[in-house]
């Protein structure tokens, strides 16, 4: 569960999700919408078949009469129900094809970033984050749509049903939406805690697993023999079990509050709407029929209401993992690949490379590695860089061809700077800096086979 803060805010997660949606698979849009209306029609039919059939009993219709009115919602609800099921089928396809092309769009970013984003932490923490955002059916950028559509169905069904109550007291709505507020803020608290005390939970679990499969290995039988063990194995065991059995028992705890403020908002939405609408019937402003409708609406004006609060909750979380897509594809470049500027022409192949001021720290160094370097390589001079392991020798090659991007100063080739290279530009100059690594890969051949079976290597 994603815990960190999203650089991107929830509508315009939503607003990335129906780009890439309107440019990959428009259909599903539509059928979002086209499917929370017929969800919409069917939760109707199923509120009004009941009131309908009881007063057409009740005035005693003719038998054809009353079998036309049920084989109408039968009917109806039949294929309301099975159009909701092709519409599922017909949209599927489409999702997948919408969170396959952020999946393209990921590797793109990832095979084309600079080298030197390739060795950020936050970059290799975002990739692994957006690789959960889209590994599955059910990773966000999939999901959302789920609950897009879940979304739009209890809008509609709150505004429909709020139509259809228009003849209660308001008091009765007030206290039906504060009784859903109530219950769904009850649940969220658990929510809440759940997620910011999993963490230690977590690593508890992780321990006892641990020691408890290194207690049955039997590499390790001998250790804990020899060195005698087996009173820390056991203690140790014990203070990890006391924890997750502590985290289980408040977490039971929490979960049984949530459930009693639902229960007790419940008796009361309940119980004021019953003594409402008893009193509407005694007063004769109300029959049967239409008190089995009302309480039945007020029954599911709590869950549009409760559905609404649910399912925004669920598009914050899994536009948490949108915005990690977003983050990860916007990620910042030292070197301007796309409008970068040309390499100026020189049909003599002559260059001129200097540095100046340039100075180059790795993440998380308390110093520079490169501090202020001035350098100047003229056309055919030869020139050695000597020093101790560790000096900044091949960070100095790679700030030159490009793949550490220095903090200050400047590299220039013939007075262009690297960084605002186009990136065939940039490789086109990595084709004339040839740089063997400390740590490369070749084939199991003497160097004249891998030159005679490779060709000239250049780059």
């Amino acid at each position: 569960m994603n815990n960190h803060k999203s650089e991107y805010g929830v509508i315009q997660t939503i607003r990335f999700m129906i780009r890439q949606a309107v440019k990959e698979a428009p259909a599903v849009l539509v059928w979002l919408v086209v499917d929370a209306i017929l969800a919409l029609i069917l939760q109707l039919l199923e509120l009004y078949v009941t009131p309908v059939l009881l007063r057409d009993i009740e005035e005693q219709i003719a038998l054809k009469e009353l079998v036309t009115t049920i084989l109408f919602f039968s009917s109806g609800i039949l294929l309301l129900t099975g159009l909701k099921e092709y519409i599922n089928n017909a949209t599927y396809q489409g999702k997948i094809e919408i969170r396959m092309s952020l999946c393209k769009a990921i590797t793109e970013k990832i095979g084309a970033t600079s080298y030197c984003n390739l060795g950020k932490k936050d970059f290799q923490e975002k990739k692994e984050r957006t690789n959960q955002a889209t590994s599955s059916n059910s990773s966000a950028t999939e999901i959302i749509w789920i609950q897009l559509n879940q979304l739009v169905f209890c809008i509609l069904g709150f505004l429909a049903y709020l139509f259809v109550m228009k003849r209660m007291n308001v008091l009765i709505l007030a206290v039906t939406i504060l009784a859903a507020v109530v219950s769904y803020l009850a649940a969220q608290r658990s929510v809440v805690w759940l997620q910011n005390n999993r963490a230690e939970n977590d690593h508890a679990r992780q321990c006892m697993w641990y020691l408890r499969g290194e207690a049955w290995s039997p590499v390790s039988a001998k250790d804990i023999r020899i060195l005698h063990m087996k009173e820390w194995l056991l203690k140790t065991m014990k203070q990890n079990y006391e924890i997750f059995m502590h985290f289980e028992r408040a977490l039971g705890n929490h979960h049984f509050m949530a459930d009693c403020v639902n229960i007790f908002s419940a008796l009361i939405r309940n119980g004021v709407a019953y003594a409402y609408l008893i009193g509407q019937v005694l007063a004769g402003n109300m029959d049967a029929p239409q008190f089995i409708l009302y309480f039945s609406a007020v029954s599911g004006f709590t869950s549009w209401v409760q559905g609404i609060m649910e399912n925004v909750a669920q598009i914050r979380q899994s536009g948490v993992g949108i915005s990690d897509v977003m983050e990860l594809i916007s990620y910042e470049e030292p070197y301007r690949f796309e409008d970068g500027e040309p390499l100026p022409k020189n049909a003599a192949g002559q260059y001129e490379l200097r540095l100046e001021n340039v100075s180059f720290r790795y993440p998380g160094a308390s110093e520079d590695t490169l501090h202020n370097l001035n350098l100047t390589i003229q056309n055919g001079e030869k020139l050695a860089v000597v020093g101790r392991n560790g000096a900044g020798k091949s960070t100095l090659l790679r700030c030159i061809n490009g793949l550490e991007s220095y903090e200050d100063g400047s590299i220039t080739v013939n007075n262009k700077e690297i960084k605002d290279l186009t990136s065939k530009e940039l490789r086109e100059f990595r084709k004339d800096l040839g740089m063997i690594f400390q740590h490369f890969s070749g084939f199991f051949h003497s160097a004249r086979n891998n030159r005679r079976k490779c060709g000239t290597v250049r780059g």
